[in-house]
């Protein structure tokens, strides 16, 4: 009894195994990688689906292992009532199944993002397959022609918008971050704005190249986008938000300093914001504090000599307090909080917020901002003195 328990043992543990019950494979999926969501004219939802279809290459004949190869991605679109009516209909076209985990964008046209956007969220939240760390970006026209943008680097649009996020000077905003907008009190929501630009290189076959970009930011009142922000004005959201990681600033000297720019790179970075009361009003206070590095100098200025390295902390402090001003008075051009001034008021003052949150972001117009930066330059590189002509 003893020499047959351990093969008792490994045959009742072979009855728990479910081999390849459940299954799936990679030749049987067609994984998506990023999603358009447009409105039409009819009312009708189009979706499109950016599909990265592996296929095995290689040497798959006995003893040899095949690799999975991804080709640059395939756009299907169909419409419907619904997001899921969509999907079903493009689910029809394919031979494969509609594989989402691996989503990696949600690209949200204008005509869909001015209608009502919280019509969409559900099908996400609902969905076990979403991935909450999904981007979310507005575009100005059909989310469609962001999925078929063809790259001429990376293989797929989704990896270029996944680049694009990795930079400082870029909102980034996933999924779940989008949905909790809408939950929060006292702040709108917002999403960066990606399109189809020139190029900044230009072919030697004179074809016009093209490049995705994010060009700013799409701010939005309620449920509906209200309007655009461009790349400078949602710096300064960054700078509110305090959520500036890096970024290069450069400044103009004037003529009377001898002219020239001067550029630096920002290290280090902290915003803070206050609400308080004045009067029937309110006044925001928001203070920064920043270093930069100076990685480039056309100017004539030494800036070993303390009073020009003053001078030039002073101009990029001037800077820094004008994108921050121009982002409020969008804001308050807008009449909308995507700010989060609200939010501040709420989470310190909860009183003060219940007595003025109705007709909060029509108030926003009579709101004093101010706006205090403080600079300072920590290193200016491995000179001290620009290169000038020699007498």
């Amino acid at each position: 009894m003893a020499k047959s328990a351990p093969v008792i043992a490994v045959i009742a543990l072979a009855c728990l195994l479910t081999g390849c019950w459940s299954r799936t494979e990679v030749n049987d999926i067609a994984i998506v990688t990023a999603t358009g969501l447009d409105r039409l004219k009819s009312g009708r939802l189009k979706v499109s689906l950016l599909l990265a279809v592996p296929r095995t290459v290689g040497n798959t004949g006995q003893g040899g292992g095949g690799e999975l190869e991804q080709t640059s991605g395939w756009v299907v679109s169909d419409e419907g009532e619904t997001i899921m009516d969509a999907f079903r209909n493009i689910q029809k076209k394919l031979p494969r199944n509609i594989f989402y985990p691996h989503n990696r964008a949600i690209v949200i046209g204008e005509s869909l993002a001015k209608s009502d956007i919280l019509a969409i969220l559900d099908f996400f939240q609902r969905s076990r397959q979403t991935q909450m760390r999904s981007y979310v970006l507005f575009t100005k026209k059909e989310a469609a022609d962001i999925l078929r943008f063809k790259p001429k680097f990376e293989k797929l649009t989704a990896e270029i918008i996944k680049e694009e996020m990795k930079t400082g000077v870029n909102v980034h905003v996933r999924l779940n971050e989008f949905i909790n907008m809408f939950l929060e009190t006292g702040r709108e929501a917002y999403a960066p704005r990606i399109e189809v630009v020139p190029a900044e290189v230009k072919s030697a076959s004179k074809e016009k190249l093209t490049s995705l970009k994010l060009t700013g930011m799409g701010v939005m009142r309620g449920n509906r986008l209200i309007g655009w922000l461009n790349a400078e004005e949602t710096r300064g959201v960054l700078w509110l938000r305090d959520e500036m990681e890096e970024g290069v600033i450069t400044v103009d000297i004037p003529d009377e300093r001898g002219g020239g720019k001067i550029s630096g790179e920002v290290q280090k970075a902290r915003s803070r914001l206050k609400v308080r009361r004045a009067g029937q009003s309110f006044i925001v206070d928001v203070r920064v504090e920043t270093e930069l590095d100076i990685y480039e100098n056309q100017s004539p200025l030494s800036l070993k000599e303390l009073n020009n390295l003053t001078y030039v902390e002073s101009l990029f402090k001037h800077d820094i307090e004008n994108r921050i001003l121009t982002a409020c008075r969008k804001a308050q051009q807008y009449e909308t909080d995507f700010i989060g001034i609200g939010r501040s008021l709420y989470m310190t003052h909860p009183g003060q917020w219940k007595q003025h949150r109705s007709g909060w972001n029509e108030s926003l117009r009579t709101f004093d901002f101010q706006v205090g930066a403080n600079v300072h330059i920590v290193r200016v590189g491995m000179i001290n003195e620009p290169i000038t002509e020699r007498e």
